[in-house]
This record gives C-alpha cells, structure tokens and sequence, in this order.
C-alpha cells in the first residue's frame, strides 16, 4: 500500500498496478514501438505487476520490513498466470527489485525466477532479450505509477523501449504536478492525452475500515521546469 504525501490517504498495490496497466494499454506511437502481436498479454503483464500484494493490502510500500516485503515477492513468483507472456513480464518485473539489493535470500529467489522464465519462454516465441525490452515498458510505467501513488511531485527521467527491431531505449521525462497533472515528453503513446480514476481509501482506519476515495488523474504531452523527484 502506498501512503500518500500529500492527501491522507491509502492507495492499494492493486490501483497502482491499474494505472501502470492504463499507461501501457495506450503504449506506442511513430516514435515508441509495441510489441508485435497480441497486445493483451504484455498489458496484463505490466497491469498485474505487483498481483503478490493482493486486492487489498496492509504492506508499506516503501518502509515494509524485509521479511513481509520478500514474503510478498515468493506470493508473486509462486502465483503461475495462464499466458506465459504475462508471466514472464511478471517475474521479470520481480526480479529486477530483487536486484536492486541483493541479499542471499534474493538471489535464491531470483535463481529461482530463472528457472521458471527458461522453462516459459520457448511457449512465447521470443527470446530473453525481447522479453526483457518489453519489460522496460513495466519499468516506466511502474515509476509513473509508484511516483504518483506516493503523492511525490518534480520531474523523473526513465529509459524507456523505443524501437523493437534494434531493442533501443529512449530517455522520458515525467512531471507530476501538484494538481495531479502528469506531463511527459517525448509523448509514447497512442491518444492525445488521457485519464482515468483510482480508488483510494481514508487512511486512518485503513484497512479495517475502508473509507472509500476518488483519485482523478490527467496526463497529458509536454513539460515545464520543475525540481527532480
């Protein structure tokens, strides 16, 4: 769950993942590629990134202690999604924070990340590298998602996948406005602009009590100067 910095509220793993998914089901244009084929499958995969925390959870994102954190993360790498792609993208994602700090008990985990994506990937028809770009199309999404759940406001730059036949990545640049405006450029996706709604809960009694809260959001082309996040 995530505690908002700047409205007393809670927003669940599951609308963060939401509006990751939202991001990329708009994904691509002349200038960012998607992937070739069905898009269904790596929407899912980037919508359902975080599907180990559950519908509604209590785990502090971030701030949870490493025990309930690495619980949640073998919750997610257990759970099999019936498309390997989704399920790769999914444990790819995993592995990658894994990662960030290993640890002994990480790498065991990400051993075994390993061996479910080498075992999965010959059901896709991609190789490792593919799956991979795609998952940098997570990766960007997850930011913007994770930066504005947290109620952060400034400026982040992401790589982000550009061109699938070379596997090149871009440099992005998001704005989060304290109007909850996000402003991006260059623009990778499909539409205009775009927006959307995500639940969010009153945080005091939360979870017990689940107060529910609309958190609007608008994203939109372009920039303005503004301190990193």
């Amino acid at each position: 769950m995530f505690e908002h910095r700047r409205y007393p509220i809670t927003i669940s793993q599951y609308e963060h993942g939401k509006l990751a998914g939202h991001l990329a089901s708009h994904w691509g244009n002349d200038d960012f590629d998607r992937p070739p084929g069905d898009p269904a499958p790596w929407i899912a995969g980037v919508t359902f990134h975080d599907w180990g925390y559950g519908l509604i959870d209590n785990v502090l994102v971030p701030g949870a202690p490493e025990s309930e954190w690495l619980a949640v993360m073998r919750q997610g790498v257990a759970f099999r999604f019936e498309h390997p792609l989704t399920d790769i993208l999914v444990k790819l994602h995993i592995r990658r924070l894994l990662s960030w700090h290993p640890t002994p008990e990480r790498e065991k985990l990400m051993a075994e990340i390993d061996q479910i994506v080498a075992q999965r990937l010959p059901e896709t028809g991609l190789s490792l590298e593919q799956c991979r770009w795609i998952d940098g199309i997570t990766r960007f999404c997850d930011f913007v998602a994770f930066d504005f759940c947290l109620g952060k406001t400034g400026a982040r730059e992401v790589e982000a996948p550009s061109r699938w036949d070379t596997g090149a990545f871009q440099t992005i640049t998001y704005v989060i406005q304290a109007d909850d405006i996000v402003k991006i450029h260059p623009w990778p996706f499909d539409v205009p602009s775009f927006d959307g709604l995500l639940v969010a809960y009153q945080r005091e009694g939360y979870p017990e009590v689940r107060q529910p809260r609309l958190l609007p959001y608008q994203i939109f082309p372009g920039l303005h100067k503004t301190q990193p996040i």
